[in-house]
């Protein structure tokens, strides 16, 4: 199961912190990953990178600060199908692309339907 918790503190006075974010990937501790740095393909972006075969260097979370954007995989525990796409390229394109959030999760509707079930976290800081 993975585990998100997310505090805005934007309009928060007291808060030093304009976003805070935390994350497990999973509770599979043997999973192969890379820990959060930046790409080789795109420095701009921050994240950790599945290395599981058939994962295709995809990951769970990432970020831009170039872009503005940060993206989270959660995965919906016992709903799999097989052979199903691996849902992490969606984060990491997400962080990668220039489109708007709206325009983004259009585009990867089709692919997504492919996909074991998700919830997808797109952020966009202004």
């Amino acid at each position: 199961m993975c585990i998100l918790f997310l505090h805005n503190g934007s309009k928060d006075l007291d808060s030093d912190y304009r976003l805070v974010l935390v994350s497990n990937r999973d509770e599979l501790y043997d999973r192969p990953s890379k820990d959060m740095a930046p790409w080789n393909e795109d420095p701009a972006v921050i994240g950790g990178r599945d290395l599981e075969a058939g994962c295709d260097g995809g990951t769970w979370l990432a970020l831009s600060p170039l872009r503005h954007k940060i993206g989270v995989l959660l995965n919906l525990p016992n709903i799999t199908r097989p052979n199903a796409k691996t849902r992490g390229r969606l984060v990491a394109d997400f962080v990668k692309s220039d489109a708007p959030t709206d325009e983004y999760v259009d585009s990867m509707k089709g692919y997504a339907s492919e996909c074991n079930h998700f919830v997808f976290i797109a952020i966009e800081l202004a």
